[in-house]
């Protein structure tokens, strides 16, 4: 499937997945930062320093749930074994073709 971006470029399925991961570790990176930055504060910071702080938490909850979708929506696009080979599967295959090959005369 072909999809636009935000910028108007086409780009397909694993194209997207890529660009969904790196702006989700952007955002996270910008959650972790405010995060921090209001528990500096928050010290001598009243309730509302606090309820965004609890804010922030539930965002960053948010962005690793979509994470998980995002990486098992990779997985399914790379046949559901992370994208590696089973290389027992492709021994016994070619194992199998130069049998058939043998049986023919082949070999």
């Amino acid at each position: 499937m072909i999809s636009k971006n935000p910028n108007g470029k086409e780009v397909g399925d694993g194209r997207m997945l890529v660009l969904a991961k790196r702006n989700l570790e952007r955002v996270l990176d910008e959650l972790d930062a405010t995060l921090a930055e209001l528990e500096a504060r928050a010290e001598g910071a009243g309730p509302k320093a606090k309820a965004a702080s609890v804010d922030v938490r539930k965002a960053i909850q948010v962005v690793f749930e979509e994470r998980h979708r995002i990486e098992k929506l990779t997985e399914k696009d790379s046949g559901g074994s992370g994208g590696g080979l089973d290389l027992d599967a492709a021994r016994e295959e070619i194992r199998r073709r130069i049998a058939r090959i043998r049986e023919r005369g082949g070999g």
